[in-house]
């Protein structure tokens, strides 16, 4: 009964599901355990991997984020001149005495709104275009100057390393004339 319950809790996790063929025998379910496991890890992998191709280069980045900031600037100003045009409207209209102009009075109001209304989308959608490039461009700024501190460091290191090594060899034949020294101290003449 134990083993039953180990086996399918294996078996839902892994998502593998057998339904009415199951195998009886032990070998047989670490057989299938074993495959689902294998199953899951190459799954995965293989989603990485395509994952890691689709993503998109810098390069790529830079293009598509220059055609949204190129096609939002015309969007801007395309809706500024419904916002001027529905003003002027709205102007003209507003001195008429006729019910037929008020009629057109609150069309145009509406209109004039909802112009705003997309005008401000647009803007703040520009914002955040130029905060996603600035973004590009500082991450790679930021590489480049991590890749010379880097490179700085690595080269300071080795300096500091030959100087270490120059220093244990003067100190050893420092120890070694000392040793000599001592040692013809100690002897007769």
């Amino acid at each position: 009964l134990y083993s039953n319950s180990i086996w399918f809790v294996i078996i839902t996790f892994l998502s593998i599901g057998y339904g009415d063929v199951t195998p009886t025998t032990y070998c047989g379910r670490g057989v299938s355990i074993t495959t689902g496991i294998i199953g899951a890890g190459v799954s995965s992998a293989l989603i990485a991997v395509i994952s890691r191709q689709m993503e998109l280069t810098r390069a790529e980045k830079q293009v598509n984020n220059f055609m949204s900031e190129s096609k939002l600037s015309r969007q801007c100003k395309n809706i500024a001149a419904k916002v001027l045009q529905n003003r002027w409207f709205i102007h003209r209209y507003s001195h008429g005495k006729s019910s037929h102009d008020a009629i057109k009075l609150r069309n145009y109001q509406k209109k004039f709104l909802l112009a705003i209304n997309d005008f401000k989308r647009v803007k703040w959608e520009q914002r955040k275009t130029s905060e996603e490039g600035n973004a590009l461009v500082d991450v790679a700024k930021m590489q480049k100057t991590m890749h010379e501190a880097v490179f700085d460091m690595k080269k300071t290191q080795e300096v500091i390393l030959n100087r270490i090594e120059s220093l244990c060899k003067t100190i050893q034949l420092l120890n070694s004339a000392g040793n000599q020294l001592a040692s013809n101290a100690r002897s007769p003449p």
